[in-house]
């Protein structure tokens, strides 16, 4: 259980928001919005102009920045975890 914390914590957390990040700038915009959505409508059919605006600006702007606002948040707010608390006390001393 604890491994499992610390793994969510320390490993996934900064790699999954980095990746989603590159991936909805490299979707949107390397590739291009428009032929990715395209792309889309070949496979389910062709959809309005709505869905259309809505999802470009998802994939452009509004996914990419709550993104990265939460990368911020993370460095922000970033604490440690403590799973254990560890209390030493000497208990016993050396006479000589």
């Amino acid at each position: 259980m604890y491994w499992l914390q610390l793994v969510d914590k320390y490993a996934a957390n900064w790699s999954v928001l980095l990746i989603a990040i590159a991936e909805c700038i490299l979707i949107s915009w390397v590739y291009g919005a428009n032929r990715f959505l395209r792309d889309i409508q070949d496979m389910i059919g062709q959809k309005s102009r709505i869905w259309t605006f809505f999802w470009t600006w998802m994939w452009k702007v509004i996914t990419p920045a709550a993104l990265l606002v939460r990368v911020c948040e993370n460095f922000r707010y970033h604490h440690y975890i403590y799973i254990y608390t560890y209390i030493h006390t000497h208990t016993h001393t050396h006479k000589f």
